[in-house]
């Protein structure tokens, strides 16, 4: 049996035959538009308290709840202090109340429904110092506070800066250990941006040389750079004196085998080496014994030229005018190849007397 009551009591005022008046109570929600509440009167046969089975209820009464009325104005408290002749002092409270429509705890207008002045007392005399008190104990020593700086160079300075760290040195050892930092008052101190680069300078005087310094270990060999035109011949100093014929040195370890020297001929066209083009020479010793002359093995200053020659009338060789004729170089290839059998004789005898000297 349901029994959702909001509350029950027991009247033992009513009886019947030695029986109690039970009265139960549930909410309503049915027949009520905004609820209510259902009053049922119960015989408690047994007397327990309790609506058992086979007891009977005697009466219902149903009471609804009546609609919700319309919101009334708020009321507000303005509490101030002001200036009052009629008090002592000249001073008083003002406690007001009035209407607050909006409810936003402010008095509307100037509209009170109550207000009371309560006045100030007057200063009353000053009161005879009262007696020293004891001394407290001592305190005991404080810390001493202690001050770290060190370089930084993170994200709080763009451009680095000094970071210094406070604290107190509670082992009392002369240092500011890392727990004993206070990080609250850990200040940054930046380096400022770099500025622009001011216009340059004029130039200082010249100032004495410096000592030489000590040579610096040799760089790597690189690349030959292009041949510089021939200096001009110097002078020839003086024949110094023939110096004491030494002791004859020991015979040396034979030297190895040299190497074949080859030369290379390639056709070289009109330029800056051969205005009318010709013949380039080149020549190398054979490194990998492959009896051809490869293009490292030759050697960077053996490039010369046999150049044809140029035509005579306009090199200005031939004169009409006077009849006069210059011979030109004969271009003729058996010749040419006579003027090259020459040239190899002597460039291989000057690479076997190199290879007997031991390359020198």
């Amino acid at each position: 049996m349901k029994q959702a009551s909001l509350f029950c009591f027991l009247i033992l005022c009513i009886f019947n035959a030695g029986a109690a008046s039970l009265i139960l109570t549930e909410e309503e929600n049915s027949t009520c538009p905004n609820g209510g509440i259902i009053i049922s009167v119960i015989n408690d046969e047994n007397n327990n308290g309790a609506f058992d089975e086979g007891e009977t209820v005697t009466d219902t009464q149903i009471l609804c709840n009546g609609t919700d009325g319309s919101n009334g104005k708020g009321t507000a408290i303005l509490v101030e202090e002001v200036e009052q002749a009629s008090c002592p002092s000249g001073k008083a409270i003002k406690i007001a109340t009035g209407p607050d429509t909006n409810n936003d705890g402010i008095i509307d207008g100037s509209s009170y429904y109550n207000v009371v002045y309560l006045c100030a007392g007057a200063d009353g005399a000053n009161g005879t110092d009262g007696a020293n008190g004891t001394d407290g104990a001592n305190g005991e020593n404080g810390l001493n506070a202690l001050v770290k700086t060190s370089v930084y160079d993170g994200d709080e300075c763009e451009n680095g800066g000094i970071k210094i760290e406070v604290g107190l040195d509670a082992n009392k050892n002369g240092t500011l250990d890392p727990d004993e930092i206070d990080k609250t008052q850990t200040q940054y101190v930046c380096n400022g941006i770099d500025g622009a680069a001011g216009e340059k300078g004029d130039q200082g005087a010249k100032g004495d040389k410096g000592a030489n310094g000590t040579n610096g270990a040799n760089g790597e060999k690189g690349d030959q750079g292009a041949k510089g035109d021939q200096g001009d011949k110097g002078a020839t100093g003086m024949q110094g004196e023939t110096g004491e014929k030494g002791d004859a040195g020991e015979d040396g370890e034979d030297g190895k085998n040299g190497m074949t020297t080859l030369v290379a001929v390639s056709d070289e066209k009109a330029g800056e080496n051969c205005a009318a083009g010709g013949k380039k020479i080149e020549y190398g010793l054979d490194a990998n014994n492959n009896n051809r002359l490869d293009p490292e093995e030759i050697l960077p200053e053996s490039a010369y030229y046999v150049c044809n020659g140029n035509n005579a009338e306009e090199a200005g060789l031939v004169s009409s005018a006077t009849g006069c004729t210059a011979t030109a170089i004969d271009t003729d290839p058996a010749s040419f190849a006579a003027v090259l059998t020459t040239i190899f004789a002597f460039f291989s005898l000057l690479f076997v007397k190199k290879s007997e000297n031991g390359g020198k």
